[in-house]
């Protein structure tokens, strides 16, 4: 399962759950049953990584995992340059604040990497994440009854709302849960397969779904039954079928963060082509992902703070 200290079956989950947010960005097709769970199953993943540590390393790993990569990115989409950013007033105080709806479009992507440092900060006092999982649900149970706020300073709504996906990950790599499903993979795979497209078919078409605007459909609790249910079972799949390593999943589930903060501006780049739109769709998922990945290998070797990287010493 293992490749020295990686998970490989987690290379592939982390792929293939940023190959379903670069899909829903660009493409119409699968786009509302794609946001039923491509970010909570991110947040799970994100979980069941975490690993605690002592105050003190935890908030050097945050600040040079996360925070210092949004700066950076969000500085880059503030300048006047032809990749499309620029200035616009407000925009500066909003980013200092991780208010990412209100800036622009390029930079939006970047509310996972504010609502995930929040997270992190959370686990340095050493609550025990059980405790945090259950007030999460709770809290955004009752904030249901509200409506969206204009602003969501610090992400913090979209963290209380996915602070339990977080947690359930965090849990099922200490209970070991996925080893039990994998024992008996056959029926587990069926079952999974199953469950998913009935999950899928439960929520399907309710475009209201949108974690990063605190939209969960008609019913919370079906959201996060619905939500919990496809990203436990696409994390169960990836952990029975794919237990190999591969070089290319690996540097893309290392660079991640990269392709979430550069491929709307990639996407934008890429020319219309005279070909059926779903070919146009397939052809630029292929082309952000190919590039994404140059710019990973790029990134690890010269500049990798890019992708969450500390440059290793000599």
């Amino acid at each position: 399962m293992k490749s020295g200290k990686r998970i490989c079956w987690i290379d592939w989950a982390k792929t293939y759950a940023i190959i379903l947010v670069v899909w829903a960005h660009i493409s119409p097709i699968l786009h509302d049953e794609i946001f039923l769970f491509h970010m909570p199953l991110f947040f799970m993943i994100s979980g069941f990584l975490y690993r605690k540590k002592d105050r003190r390393e935890e908030l050097m790993s945050i600040l040079w995992s996360l925070v210092i990569p949004y700066l950076l990115y969000n500085i880059f989409y503030l300048l006047p340059l032809p990749h499309g950013g620029g200035y616009e007033q407000g925009y500066i105080i909003n980013f200092l604040l991780g208010n990412q709806e209100k800036l622009g479009f390029l930079m939006r992507p970047l509310w996972f990497i504010v609502a995930l440092a929040v997270m992190r900060l959370i686990c340095v006092t050493h609550i025990d994440l059980w405790i945090v999982g259950i007030i999460s649900l709770l809290l955004s149970i009752m904030l249901s009854c509200t409506s969206s706020p204009e602003n969501d300073y610090f992400q913090l709504r979209t963290m209380v709302l996915c602070m339990p996906f977080f947690v359930a990950g965090y849990y099922l790599k200490l209970l070991d849960a996925l080893r039990y499903t994998a024992k008996i993979n056959k029926i587990v795979l069926i079952i999974c397969a199953a469950l998913f497209f009935i999950a899928i078919i439960i929520l399907a078409g309710d475009q209201s779904i949108n974690v990063f605007r605190n939209n969960v459909g008609n019913n919370i609790l079906t959201f996060y039954i619905v939500t919990f249910s496809l990203s436990f079972i696409s994390m169960t799949l990836c952990s029975i079928l794919f237990n190999r390593r591969s070089k290319i999943v690996e540097t893309l589930s290392q660079g991640t963060l990269l392709i979430l903060a550069t491929h709307l501006i990639i996407f934008w780049k890429i020319p219309k082509l005279p070909i059926p739109d779903i070919l146009q769709q397939l052809c630029s998922l292929v082309i952000v992902m190919l590039i994404s990945y140059l710019l990973i290998v790029l990134s690890e070797r010269y500049c990798p703070i890019l992708i969450g990287k500390r440059k290793k010493k000599e």
